[in-house]
Protein backbone atom coordinates (compact mmCIF):
# COMPACT_ATOMS: atom_id res chain seq x y z
CA UNK A 1 0.00 0.00 0.00
CA UNK A 2 1.28 3.57 -0.30
CA UNK A 3 0.92 6.24 2.01
CA UNK A 4 -1.88 9.19 1.48
CA UNK A 5 -0.20 12.34 1.73
CA UNK A 6 0.06 13.72 4.99
CA UNK A 7 -1.58 17.35 6.11
CA UNK A 8 1.06 19.80 7.55
CA UNK A 9 -0.25 20.94 11.08
CA UNK A 10 -0.41 24.58 11.49
CA UNK A 11 0.61 26.61 14.65
CA UNK A 12 -2.42 29.10 15.50
CA UNK A 13 -1.18 32.22 13.85
CA UNK A 14 1.43 31.08 11.55
CA UNK A 15 0.08 32.33 7.98
CA UNK A 16 3.68 31.25 6.28
CA UNK A 17 2.68 27.94 4.87
CA UNK A 18 5.63 26.31 6.21
CA UNK A 19 5.22 22.95 8.21
CA UNK A 20 4.89 23.14 11.92
CA UNK A 21 4.02 21.57 15.18
CA UNK A 22 1.03 23.54 16.65
CA UNK A 23 -0.74 21.91 19.96
CA UNK A 24 -3.88 22.86 20.50
CA UNK A 25 -5.36 23.75 23.60
CA UNK A 26 -8.31 20.64 23.86
CA UNK A 27 -7.22 17.26 26.13
CA UNK A 28 -5.31 14.46 25.44
CA UNK A 29 -7.41 12.40 23.28
CA UNK A 30 -6.79 8.70 22.38
CA UNK A 31 -5.54 7.24 19.37
CA UNK A 32 -8.28 6.72 16.37
CA UNK A 33 -8.65 3.98 16.00
CA UNK A 34 -8.07 2.40 12.37
CA UNK A 35 -8.97 -0.74 10.53
CA UNK A 36 -5.36 -2.16 11.58
CA UNK A 37 -6.18 -2.09 15.41
CA UNK A 38 -7.70 -4.83 16.64
CA UNK A 39 -10.12 -5.13 19.68
CA UNK A 40 -11.58 -7.43 21.42
CA UNK A 41 -14.55 -8.66 19.50
CA UNK A 42 -12.40 -9.06 16.31
CA UNK A 43 -10.14 -11.30 18.24
CA UNK A 44 -12.86 -13.40 19.82
CA UNK A 45 -11.50 -16.66 20.42
CA UNK A 46 -7.91 -15.39 20.96
CA UNK A 47 -8.20 -14.40 24.62
CA UNK A 48 -4.76 -15.44 25.41
CA UNK A 49 -3.62 -13.23 22.37
CA UNK A 50 -5.56 -10.75 23.40
CA UNK A 51 -4.14 -10.87 27.10
CA UNK A 52 -0.58 -10.60 25.97
CA UNK A 53 -1.68 -7.64 23.71
CA UNK A 54 -2.82 -6.21 27.15
CA UNK A 55 -0.17 -6.61 29.10
CA UNK A 56 2.68 -5.54 26.37
CA UNK A 57 0.42 -2.13 26.64
CA UNK A 58 0.49 -2.11 30.12
CA UNK A 59 4.35 -2.69 30.09
CA UNK A 60 4.88 0.29 27.93
CA UNK A 61 2.33 2.44 29.81
CA UNK A 62 4.61 2.08 32.75
CA UNK A 63 8.10 2.73 31.12
CA UNK A 64 6.59 5.46 29.32
CA UNK A 65 5.31 7.31 32.49
CA UNK A 66 8.55 6.39 34.83
CA UNK A 67 11.06 6.32 31.70
CA UNK A 68 13.41 9.96 33.15
CA UNK A 69 12.94 11.73 30.37
CA UNK A 70 9.95 13.35 29.07
CA UNK A 71 7.71 11.69 26.25
CA UNK A 72 4.71 13.16 24.34
CA UNK A 73 2.76 11.58 21.62
CA UNK A 74 1.73 14.45 19.22
CA UNK A 75 -1.40 14.06 16.56
CA UNK A 76 -0.91 15.03 12.59
CA UNK A 77 -3.64 17.63 14.05
CA UNK A 78 -1.79 19.10 16.45
CA UNK A 79 -3.13 17.47 19.43
CA UNK A 80 -1.58 15.80 22.93
CA UNK A 81 -2.35 12.08 22.39
CA UNK A 82 0.15 11.19 26.00
CA UNK A 83 2.42 13.33 27.73
CA UNK A 84 4.23 11.41 30.76
CA UNK A 85 4.67 12.92 34.03
CA UNK A 86 8.63 13.35 33.00
CA UNK A 87 7.49 16.42 30.29
CA UNK A 88 5.37 17.68 33.49
CA UNK A 89 8.44 17.97 35.91
CA UNK A 90 10.43 19.60 32.98
CA UNK A 91 8.12 22.40 32.24
CA UNK A 92 6.33 22.59 35.21
CA UNK A 93 3.24 22.16 34.57
CA UNK A 94 0.35 19.43 35.53
CA UNK A 95 -0.84 17.29 32.42
CA UNK A 96 -3.99 19.10 32.34
CA UNK A 97 -2.49 22.72 32.41
CA UNK A 98 0.27 21.01 29.73
CA UNK A 99 -2.58 20.82 27.46
CA UNK A 100 -4.07 24.31 27.95
CA UNK A 101 -0.64 25.14 26.24
CA UNK A 102 0.68 24.94 22.71
CA UNK A 103 3.61 23.69 21.98
CA UNK A 104 4.63 27.31 20.62
CA UNK A 105 4.14 28.74 23.51
CA UNK A 106 6.31 27.08 25.81
CA UNK A 107 9.46 26.85 23.30
CA UNK A 108 11.48 30.38 23.52
CA UNK A 109 10.53 32.69 20.66
CA UNK A 110 13.81 32.31 19.15
CA UNK A 111 14.17 28.62 18.73
CA UNK A 112 10.37 28.54 17.20
CA UNK A 113 11.35 28.98 13.35
CA UNK A 114 14.23 26.20 13.59
CA UNK A 115 12.02 23.64 14.82
CA UNK A 116 9.28 24.96 12.21
CA UNK A 117 11.51 23.90 9.30
CA UNK A 118 12.70 20.62 10.57
CA UNK A 119 8.99 19.50 11.37
CA UNK A 120 8.94 20.79 7.80
CA UNK A 121 11.47 18.63 6.75
CA UNK A 122 10.53 15.92 8.35
CA UNK A 123 6.41 15.68 6.92
CA UNK A 124 8.17 16.22 3.70
CA UNK A 125 9.92 12.85 3.88
CA UNK A 126 13.52 14.72 3.38
CA UNK A 127 14.61 13.44 7.27
CA UNK A 128 13.50 10.17 9.55
CA UNK A 129 14.22 12.52 12.65
CA UNK A 130 15.37 15.51 13.97
CA UNK A 131 17.30 16.60 17.37
CA UNK A 132 17.29 19.88 18.13
CA UNK A 133 18.48 21.75 21.38
CA UNK A 134 16.22 24.62 22.21
CA UNK A 135 14.70 26.57 25.79
CA UNK A 136 11.53 25.31 26.86
CA UNK A 137 9.40 28.19 29.31
CA UNK A 138 8.76 26.66 32.52
CA UNK A 139 5.86 27.87 34.10
CA UNK A 140 7.96 30.38 36.43
CA UNK A 141 8.77 32.30 33.61
CA UNK A 142 12.53 30.60 33.43
CA UNK A 143 14.44 28.89 30.66
CA UNK A 144 14.99 25.38 30.87
CA UNK A 145 17.60 23.76 28.18
CA UNK A 146 16.34 20.56 26.98
CA UNK A 147 17.46 17.93 23.96
CA UNK A 148 14.53 17.06 21.94
CA UNK A 149 13.95 14.18 19.62
CA UNK A 150 11.40 14.13 17.40
CA UNK A 151 9.98 11.52 15.06
CA UNK A 152 7.07 9.82 13.05
CA UNK A 153 5.54 6.99 13.88
CA UNK A 154 3.69 4.78 11.73
CA UNK A 155 1.06 1.86 11.43
CA UNK A 156 2.04 -1.67 10.09
CA UNK A 157 1.59 -0.36 6.39
CA UNK A 158 3.55 2.67 6.74
CA UNK A 159 0.75 5.25 6.93
CA UNK A 160 2.17 8.52 9.32
CA UNK A 161 0.16 8.41 12.95
CA UNK A 162 1.74 10.56 15.48
CA UNK A 163 4.79 12.77 16.43
CA UNK A 164 7.12 10.76 19.03
CA UNK A 165 8.96 13.19 21.00
CA UNK A 166 11.30 12.74 23.59
CA UNK A 167 12.75 15.64 25.54
CA UNK A 168 15.92 15.30 27.93
CA UNK A 169 16.37 18.31 30.51
CA UNK A 170 20.33 19.78 29.72
CA UNK A 171 19.87 22.50 31.91
CA UNK A 172 22.50 21.51 34.23
CA UNK A 173 24.86 20.79 31.41
CA UNK A 174 24.11 24.23 29.78
CA UNK A 175 25.00 25.70 32.83
CA UNK A 176 27.80 24.04 33.50
CA UNK A 177 28.92 24.49 29.96
CA UNK A 178 28.62 27.98 30.18
CA UNK A 179 30.19 27.89 33.42
CA UNK A 180 33.54 26.50 31.73
CA UNK A 181 33.75 28.27 28.89
CA UNK A 182 33.93 32.10 30.91
CA UNK A 183 36.33 30.17 32.64
CA UNK A 184 38.24 29.31 30.13
CA UNK A 185 37.63 32.84 28.47
CA UNK A 186 38.94 33.87 31.88
CA UNK A 187 42.10 31.59 32.04
CA UNK A 188 42.70 32.91 28.38
CA UNK A 189 42.62 36.49 29.45
CA UNK A 190 44.74 35.94 32.60
CA UNK A 191 47.43 34.10 30.54
CA UNK A 192 47.50 36.48 28.30
CA UNK A 193 47.64 39.48 31.02
CA UNK A 194 50.44 37.69 32.37
CA UNK A 195 52.41 37.52 29.05
CA UNK A 196 51.81 40.75 28.94
CA UNK A 197 53.04 41.56 32.32
CA UNK A 198 56.09 39.38 31.75
CA UNK A 199 56.82 40.83 28.64
CA UNK A 200 56.56 44.64 30.10
CA UNK A 201 58.43 44.23 33.47
CA UNK A 202 61.97 45.48 33.33
CA UNK A 203 63.88 42.00 35.10
CA UNK A 204 63.90 39.06 33.86
CA UNK A 205 61.72 36.41 34.81
CA UNK A 206 61.91 32.36 34.62
CA UNK A 207 59.59 29.54 35.68
CA UNK A 208 60.24 26.21 36.17
CA UNK A 209 58.97 23.01 37.53
CA UNK A 210 60.00 21.44 40.12
CA UNK A 211 62.55 19.43 38.65
CA UNK A 212 63.89 22.30 37.32
CA UNK A 213 63.08 22.79 33.65
CA UNK A 214 62.21 25.84 32.51
CA UNK A 215 58.68 26.34 31.03
CA UNK A 216 58.84 30.31 30.23
CA UNK A 217 60.89 33.11 30.00
CA UNK A 218 60.16 36.46 28.99
CA UNK A 219 62.44 37.99 26.64
CA UNK A 220 64.37 40.56 29.04
CA UNK A 221 66.46 37.90 30.26
CA UNK A 222 67.67 36.59 27.08
CA UNK A 223 69.28 40.47 26.93
CA UNK A 224 70.40 39.94 30.71
CA UNK A 225 72.05 36.27 29.56
CA UNK A 226 73.16 37.57 26.02
CA UNK A 227 71.67 34.28 24.78
CA UNK A 228 68.28 32.40 24.91
CA UNK A 229 68.16 30.97 28.47
CA UNK A 230 65.68 28.14 26.77
CA UNK A 231 68.73 26.46 25.23
CA UNK A 232 68.62 23.41 26.94
CA UNK A 233 65.80 23.64 28.94
CA UNK A 234 66.51 23.81 32.36
CA UNK A 235 68.44 25.20 35.61
CA UNK A 236 69.98 22.82 36.66
CA UNK A 237 73.11 22.14 34.32
CA UNK A 238 76.15 23.86 35.56
CA UNK A 239 77.71 24.13 31.93
CA UNK A 240 74.44 26.19 31.38
CA UNK A 241 74.60 28.60 34.51
CA UNK A 242 77.86 29.49 35.39
CA UNK A 243 77.58 31.94 38.28
CA UNK A 244 80.26 33.23 41.11
CA UNK A 245 80.23 34.28 45.07
CA UNK A 246 81.83 37.61 46.01
CA UNK A 247 84.56 35.52 47.32
CA UNK A 248 85.22 34.33 43.58
CA UNK A 249 83.96 30.61 44.01
CA UNK A 250 81.37 29.02 41.77
CA UNK A 251 78.07 28.47 42.46
CA UNK A 252 77.18 24.52 42.68
CA UNK A 253 74.03 23.68 40.95
CA UNK A 254 71.79 23.53 44.68
CA UNK A 255 73.10 26.51 45.55
CA UNK A 256 71.07 28.90 43.05
CA UNK A 257 68.35 30.64 44.02
CA UNK A 258 65.57 28.76 42.40
CA UNK A 259 67.21 25.21 43.16
CA UNK A 260 66.57 26.23 46.94
CA UNK A 261 62.99 27.99 45.78
CA UNK A 262 61.77 24.78 44.36
CA UNK A 263 63.74 22.01 46.29
CA UNK A 264 63.84 23.34 50.11
CA UNK A 265 61.09 25.87 49.36
CA UNK A 266 62.85 28.72 50.11
CA UNK A 267 61.96 32.53 49.28
CA UNK A 268 65.32 34.41 48.14
CA UNK A 269 65.28 37.98 48.10
CA UNK A 270 68.14 40.26 45.96
CA UNK A 271 71.33 37.90 45.87
CA UNK A 272 74.13 39.37 44.16
CA UNK A 273 75.78 36.81 41.38
CA UNK A 274 78.09 37.06 39.46
CA UNK A 275 77.42 35.82 35.88
CA UNK A 276 79.23 33.98 32.86
CA UNK A 277 77.14 35.54 29.83
CA UNK A 278 76.79 34.35 26.79
CA UNK A 279 79.28 36.29 24.78
CA UNK A 280 81.98 35.34 28.06
CA UNK A 281 81.86 37.87 29.50
CA UNK A 282 80.82 38.44 33.17
CA UNK A 283 78.12 40.55 35.11
CA UNK A 284 76.57 41.00 38.60
CA UNK A 285 72.38 39.76 38.37
CA UNK A 286 70.50 40.46 41.33
CA UNK A 287 68.62 37.46 41.76
CA UNK A 288 64.96 36.57 43.70
CA UNK A 289 63.19 33.03 43.86
CA UNK A 290 60.52 31.83 45.55
CA UNK A 291 58.48 28.66 44.99
CA UNK A 292 54.72 28.22 43.95
CA UNK A 293 52.66 26.20 45.71
CA UNK A 294 48.99 24.33 45.87
CA UNK A 295 46.41 24.41 48.26
CA UNK A 296 48.29 20.75 49.67
CA UNK A 297 51.76 23.13 50.13
CA UNK A 298 52.92 20.98 47.61
CA UNK A 299 55.53 22.90 45.24
CA UNK A 300 54.28 22.91 41.88
CA UNK A 301 56.86 25.92 40.57
CA UNK A 302 59.30 27.91 40.93
CA UNK A 303 59.72 31.78 40.00
CA UNK A 304 63.17 33.82 39.47
CA UNK A 305 63.39 37.31 38.68
CA UNK A 306 67.14 38.64 37.16
CA UNK A 307 67.91 42.12 37.66
CA UNK A 308 71.21 42.99 35.64
CA UNK A 309 73.51 45.73 38.49
CA UNK A 310 76.28 45.88 36.60
CA UNK A 311 76.42 49.46 35.59
CA UNK A 312 74.97 50.41 39.20
CA UNK A 313 77.99 48.65 40.88
CA UNK A 314 80.04 49.77 38.50
CA UNK A 315 79.01 53.35 39.58
CA UNK A 316 79.05 51.97 43.15
CA UNK A 317 82.59 51.07 42.54
CA UNK A 318 84.04 54.89 40.80
CA UNK A 319 82.11 56.39 44.10
CA UNK A 320 83.80 54.05 46.45
CA UNK A 321 86.85 55.10 45.29
CA UNK A 322 86.23 58.28 44.86
CA UNK A 323 85.44 58.40 48.15
CA UNK A 324 88.83 56.62 49.26
CA UNK A 325 90.98 59.47 47.20
CA UNK A 326 89.07 62.11 48.80
CA UNK A 327 89.06 61.02 52.47
CA UNK A 328 93.03 60.47 52.20
CA UNK A 329 93.40 63.44 49.87
CA UNK A 330 91.63 65.80 52.83
CA UNK A 331 93.29 64.27 55.74
CA UNK A 332 96.36 65.87 55.54
CA UNK A 333 94.74 69.70 55.16
CA UNK A 334 92.75 68.90 57.91
CA UNK A 335 95.38 67.26 60.22
CA UNK A 336 97.04 70.35 59.38
CA UNK A 337 94.32 72.89 60.25
CA UNK A 338 93.77 71.14 63.29
CA UNK A 339 97.10 71.61 64.16
CA UNK A 340 97.58 75.19 63.55
CA UNK A 341 93.85 75.90 65.31
CA UNK A 342 95.49 74.44 68.62
CA UNK A 343 98.21 76.19 68.44
CA UNK A 344 96.62 79.68 68.09
CA UNK A 345 93.94 78.93 70.86
CA UNK A 346 97.18 78.27 73.26
CA UNK A 347 98.44 81.43 71.91
CA UNK A 348 95.60 83.37 72.55
CA UNK A 349 95.06 81.92 76.13
CA UNK A 350 97.88 82.42 77.37
CA UNK A 351 98.21 86.24 76.01
CA UNK A 352 94.59 86.67 78.01
CA UNK A 353 92.62 86.59 74.30
CA UNK A 354 89.37 84.84 75.57
CA UNK A 355 86.86 85.23 72.86
CA UNK A 356 89.21 84.63 69.90
CA UNK A 357 90.38 81.33 72.38
CA UNK A 358 86.75 80.41 72.61
CA UNK A 359 85.82 80.88 68.67
CA UNK A 360 88.89 78.26 67.89
CA UNK A 361 87.63 76.12 70.46
CA UNK A 362 84.81 75.79 68.42
CA UNK A 363 87.12 75.10 65.23
CA UNK A 364 88.73 72.55 66.60
CA UNK A 365 85.54 70.85 67.69
CA UNK A 366 84.30 71.00 64.09
CA UNK A 367 87.77 70.05 62.50
CA UNK A 368 87.35 66.50 65.40
CA UNK A 369 83.82 65.73 63.80
CA UNK A 370 85.36 66.14 60.50
CA UNK A 371 88.49 64.20 61.31
CA UNK A 372 86.15 61.21 62.49
CA UNK A 373 84.03 61.45 59.55
CA UNK A 374 86.51 61.27 57.20
CA UNK A 375 87.79 58.35 59.09
CA UNK A 376 84.52 56.61 58.70
CA UNK A 377 84.94 57.13 54.98
CA UNK A 378 88.42 55.60 55.03
CA UNK A 379 87.48 52.69 57.05
CA UNK A 380 84.12 52.05 54.57
CA UNK A 381 86.72 52.11 51.42
CA UNK A 382 88.87 49.89 53.37
CA UNK A 383 86.33 47.27 54.16
CA UNK A 384 84.44 47.72 50.41
CA UNK A 385 88.25 46.90 49.24
CA UNK A 386 88.45 44.03 51.89
CA UNK A 387 91.50 45.73 53.43
CA UNK A 388 89.89 46.38 56.72
CA UNK A 389 92.50 44.39 58.71
CA UNK A 390 92.98 43.51 62.96
CA UNK A 391 96.24 44.29 65.14
CA UNK A 392 95.39 41.31 67.46
CA UNK A 393 96.55 41.51 71.15
CA UNK A 394 96.11 40.69 74.53
CA UNK A 395 93.59 42.91 76.21
CA UNK A 396 91.13 43.26 79.62
CA UNK A 397 87.41 43.79 77.91
CA UNK A 398 86.43 45.67 81.26
CA UNK A 399 88.97 47.94 80.99
CA UNK A 400 88.02 48.69 77.19
CA UNK A 401 84.16 48.91 78.22
CA UNK A 402 85.38 51.18 81.13
CA UNK A 403 87.62 53.21 79.21
CA UNK A 404 84.84 53.79 76.23
CA UNK A 405 82.29 54.98 79.13
CA UNK A 406 84.44 57.78 80.63
CA UNK A 407 85.41 58.81 77.05
CA UNK A 408 81.26 59.45 76.40
CA UNK A 409 80.55 60.75 79.82
CA UNK A 410 83.46 63.25 79.32
CA UNK A 411 81.55 64.49 76.30
CA UNK A 412 78.00 64.01 77.70
CA UNK A 413 78.18 64.87 81.76
CA UNK A 414 74.26 65.06 81.70
CA UNK A 415 73.84 61.48 81.45
CA UNK A 416 74.44 58.62 84.08
CA UNK A 417 76.17 55.39 82.06
CA UNK A 418 76.26 52.23 84.68
CA UNK A 419 78.39 49.05 84.11
CA UNK A 420 76.98 45.29 84.54
CA UNK A 421 79.15 42.66 85.28
CA UNK A 422 82.42 41.60 83.91
CA UNK A 423 84.44 38.86 82.71
CA UNK A 424 87.77 37.36 83.79
CA UNK A 425 90.74 37.15 81.59
CA UNK A 426 91.64 38.88 78.70
CA UNK A 427 90.41 38.86 75.25
CA UNK A 428 92.29 38.32 71.66
CA UNK A 429 91.76 41.24 69.44
CA UNK A 430 91.74 44.77 67.97
CA UNK A 431 91.44 46.73 71.06
CA UNK A 432 91.22 50.00 69.28
CA UNK A 433 88.74 48.55 66.60
CA UNK A 434 86.41 47.15 69.19
CA UNK A 435 86.51 50.42 71.00
CA UNK A 436 85.65 51.83 67.93
CA UNK A 437 82.38 49.53 68.24
CA UNK A 438 81.75 50.78 72.05
CA UNK A 439 81.98 54.31 71.40
CA UNK A 440 79.52 54.23 68.23
CA UNK A 441 76.88 52.40 70.13
CA UNK A 442 77.18 54.56 73.48
CA UNK A 443 77.16 57.39 71.16
CA UNK A 444 74.42 56.17 69.55
CA UNK A 445 72.65 55.65 72.47
CA UNK A 446 73.21 59.31 73.90
CA UNK A 447 71.71 60.51 70.58
CA UNK A 448 68.72 58.57 69.89
CA UNK A 449 67.20 59.11 73.69
CA UNK A 450 66.32 62.56 73.66
CA UNK A 451 64.57 63.23 77.07
CA UNK A 452 66.16 60.81 78.50
CA UNK A 453 69.32 60.92 80.80
CA UNK A 454 70.78 57.21 81.53
CA UNK A 455 72.17 54.29 79.11
CA UNK A 456 73.19 50.84 80.95
CA UNK A 457 76.03 48.76 79.38
CA UNK A 458 75.94 44.87 80.71
CA UNK A 459 79.09 42.64 80.08
CA UNK A 460 78.02 39.19 80.49
CA UNK A 461 78.96 35.36 78.82
CA UNK A 462 77.07 33.18 76.38
CA UNK A 463 77.52 29.67 74.61
CA UNK A 464 77.31 29.76 70.58
CA UNK A 465 77.77 26.63 68.76
CA UNK A 466 80.00 25.05 71.35
CA UNK A 467 81.94 28.29 71.84
CA UNK A 468 82.15 30.51 74.73
CA UNK A 469 81.75 34.09 73.91
CA UNK A 470 81.90 37.67 75.61
CA UNK A 471 78.38 39.56 74.78
CA UNK A 472 78.47 43.27 75.37
CA UNK A 473 75.46 45.05 75.36
CA UNK A 474 74.42 48.97 75.32
CA UNK A 475 70.99 49.82 76.27
CA UNK A 476 68.94 53.54 75.74
CA UNK A 477 65.55 54.29 76.82
CA UNK A 478 65.00 56.22 73.58
CA UNK A 479 62.74 56.31 70.70
CA UNK A 480 63.41 52.80 69.99
CA UNK A 481 63.52 51.73 66.11
CA UNK A 482 60.23 50.75 64.15
CA UNK A 483 60.96 46.51 63.54
CA UNK A 484 60.97 47.10 59.57
CA UNK A 485 64.05 49.07 59.67
CA UNK A 486 66.01 46.25 62.31
CA UNK A 487 68.20 44.63 59.99
CA UNK A 488 68.55 47.37 57.19
CA UNK A 489 69.85 49.65 60.02
CA UNK A 490 73.09 47.50 59.74
CA UNK A 491 73.41 48.27 56.17
CA UNK A 492 75.99 51.18 54.59
CA UNK A 493 74.79 54.67 54.31
CA UNK A 494 71.72 53.69 55.52
CA UNK A 495 69.31 55.86 57.65
CA UNK A 496 65.79 55.83 59.47
CA UNK A 497 63.67 58.12 58.08
CA UNK A 498 60.45 58.64 60.74
CA UNK A 499 58.90 61.54 62.10
CA UNK A 500 60.91 61.33 65.41
CA UNK A 501 64.37 60.65 64.00
CA UNK A 502 64.76 63.41 61.32
CA UNK A 503 66.41 65.90 63.27
CA UNK A 504 69.43 63.22 64.09
CA UNK A 505 72.37 64.11 62.01
CA UNK A 506 74.70 61.24 60.30
CA UNK A 507 75.66 59.58 56.94
CA UNK A 508 74.52 56.06 58.09
CA UNK A 509 78.44 54.32 58.35
CA UNK A 510 78.85 53.91 62.18
CA UNK A 511 76.83 50.55 62.37
CA UNK A 512 77.55 49.08 59.07
CA UNK A 513 81.38 49.55 60.20
CA UNK A 514 80.65 48.21 63.32
CA UNK A 515 78.94 45.53 62.60
CA UNK A 516 81.95 44.69 59.93
CA UNK A 517 84.78 45.26 62.80
CA UNK A 518 82.45 42.45 64.83
CA UNK A 519 82.20 40.20 61.85
CA UNK A 520 86.04 40.44 61.35
CA UNK A 521 86.47 39.07 64.84
CA UNK A 522 84.60 36.34 64.40
CA UNK A 523 80.88 37.33 66.27
CA UNK A 524 77.78 39.55 65.19
CA UNK A 525 76.37 42.37 66.22
CA UNK A 526 72.31 42.90 66.53
CA UNK A 527 69.64 44.42 68.17
CA UNK A 528 66.40 44.26 70.11
CA UNK A 529 64.36 47.22 70.12
CA UNK A 530 60.62 48.13 71.07
CA UNK A 531 59.18 51.49 69.99
CA UNK A 532 59.27 54.15 72.10
CA UNK A 533 60.70 52.38 74.33
CA UNK A 534 63.98 52.10 73.86
CA UNK A 535 66.75 50.08 72.03
CA UNK A 536 69.52 47.56 73.26
CA UNK A 537 72.61 46.62 70.76
CA UNK A 538 74.68 43.58 71.45
CA UNK A 539 77.78 42.66 70.16
CA UNK A 540 79.77 38.87 70.66
CA UNK A 541 83.35 37.60 70.77
CA UNK A 542 84.70 34.62 70.72
CA UNK A 543 86.59 34.16 73.98
CA UNK A 544 89.30 31.64 72.61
Amino acid sequence: MTNSPNPAPSFPGDSSGEAAIAISSQEPQPVAETAHVLSPGAMEGQEPLWQALQESEERFQATFEQTAVGMAHISLEGKWLRINQTLCNITGYTKSELSEKTLTEITFVADAPHEQQCASQLLAGQINSYAIEKCLVHKNGSLTWVRQTTSLATDGEGATRYFSMVVEDINAYKHLAAEKEQLQARQEFERAELEEILRQMPGGVVVTEPTGRITRGNKVIRKILRRPPLSNGTMTTPEEWVGYHADGSVYRGEEWPMARAIRKGETVEGEEIGFLRGDGTVGIISVAAAPLKDRNDAIIAGVATFYDISEYKELERRKDEFISIASHEMKTPITTIKAFAQYLQRTFEKQGLKEPAEYLAKIDVQVNKLTRLIADLLDVSKIQAGKLTLTEEDFDINQLVNDAVAEVRQASPDYTITIEGSLPGELVGDRDRLGQVMINLLTNAIKYSPGEDRVAVQIATQTAQGQEQAVISVRDYGIGIPSKYREKIFERYYRVYEDESKTYPGLGLGLYISSEIVKLHGGKLWVESVEGQGSTFHFSVPLA
